[in-house]
């Protein structure tokens, strides 16, 4: 484990836990794009920042003792037209080039809502993930990986530059797919990483799960952990009964909302991730989920629909709840184009115009935003699956991190 980065940053495991249900196509390429820039097909990913060496000063101003743990917008007080630069180079970084500029030693590991041993590949409600892979990869109590190379999930700053990282992050992402379970069991899967009691879907998925929960030594404070969870519906995480929610029958989905009695607390879940840390101040949650923020920045979760009207346009929370049916046609209406929201279902009353309320495309996640305001946890970052990009609440993040 390596120290703390020039600013006196602590180490940082933090682990993506993203829906891989058929509705999260445009949304996990949102995320694609905010963690690791624009890539070239089957090259590398220049980033946002104009070219590594900017990072690497970047790095070494951070590193100075003048502005050392000092947020961007006081550079400029501090260090003049230099400070002033560097600042707006730190607003056109991504979040790996901004952990990477700040030497936070990091790992990252992507896992899936789905807690079932294979994802579906192959099925009849199943569009494969761009990587070209024809069946299903491991799940449960598994990190995702880029299909078809050899090497270690884990993405660890240590392992390359900012392109082959941003790059291999960015695959492993695309090899999520959109071939999971409807019922989206994103604590469960995330209880499935993190305790060893837990039996994996395959033996080799061990090795690299005990390696990602670090902890302190002699030489190197105790990590942070981090949890960022990306869903266009709420936890379903529920009891093994037999007249429970039955996952064999999709329909079955809409009592992931209407039976709360079957779904497991979320406290449990927010006491187990507070004890793997000496201090529950060292875990932070990020949950970008159903909802949208106020005027004053806050979120406010509810279900919600991307506003097709203008770029960067509010959320709509004034849709019809879809219930992990927005993507089908009989409920919702035909996908159609939109420049801002990639597909949205649309379908016309029986008067020939459009409905009064459209089909929501995220369902309220309240089990999400309850795990990230869990007491005593250290700040939560919450913002809106429906919104156009998720560059704010990331920004935020990182910001927090490399200080």
């Amino acid at each position: 484990m390596g120290d703390a980065g020039p600013g006196g940053t602590p180490p940082v495991d933090i682990l993506f836990v993203v829906d891989n249900s058929g509705s999260m196509a445009e949304e996990q390429a949102a995320l694609q794009e905010v963690i690791a820039g624009q890539c070239a097909p089957g090259g590398d990913c220049a980033g946002r920042c104009d070219t590594p060496q900017e990072v690497e000063a970047l790095r070494a101003f951070m590193a100075h003792e003048d502005v050392r743990g000092l947020p961007p917008e006081r550079w400029e007080s501090v260090a003049g037209t230099q400070g002033a630069e560097f600042a707006a180079t730190w607003s056109g970084c991504h979040f790996l080039e901004r952990l990477l500029a700040a030497g936070v030693d990091f790992q990252i590991g992507v896992i899936t809502t789905d807690d079932g041993e294979q994802d579906n590949v192959g099925g009849p409600f199943c569009v494969p993930p761009d990587s070209g892979r024809t069946g299903g990869v491991f799940q449960r109590g598994c990190l995702q990986g880029r299909w078809n190379v050899d090497e270690p999930r884990l993405v660890r700053s240590s392992d390359g530059d900012v392109a082959f990282l941003s790059r291999k992050l960015r695959e492993i992402i695309s090899n999520v797919g959109t071939c999971g379970s409807g019922f989206e069991e994103g604590l469960d899967s995330i209880r499935a990483f993190l305790d060893p009691a837990v039996t994996p879907a395959d033996a080799s998925c061990d090795a690299e799960r005990s390696a990602f929960l670090r902890h302190a030594s002699a030489a190197s404070p105790e990590p942070r952990l981090v949890v960022v969870i990306l869903s266009d519906e709420n936890d379903c995480t529920h009891y093994d009964r037999e007249d429970g929610i039955n996952e064999t029958r999709m329909a079955e989905t809409s009592r992931c909302y209407s039976d709360a009695d079957e779904l497991r607390p979320v406290s449990e879940f927010v006491g187990f991730l507070q004890g793997l840390k000496p201090s529950p101040s060292l875990l932070n949650i990020a949950a970008i989920v159903a909802g949208t923020r106020d005027n004053d920045g806050s979120f406010v979760s509810g279900d919600c629909r991307c506003n097709g009207s203008a770029p960067g346009a509010y959320p709509i929370l004034q849709c019809t709840p879809a219930h992990g049916a927005s993507i089908s046609v009989v409920e919702c209406g035909e996908p159609v184009a939109n420049a801002y929201c990639g597909q949205l279902p649309f379908h016309e009353d029986p008067a020939g115009g459009p409905t009064a309320q459209d089909c929501c495309t995220g369902d309220r996640a309240d089990r999400y935003v309850g795990l990230a305001l869990g007491p005593g946890n250290g700040p939560a970052f919450l913002d809106s699956i429906c919104g156009h990009t998720y560059e704010k609440v990331l920004a935020e993040l990182a910001n927090h991190l490399t200080r």
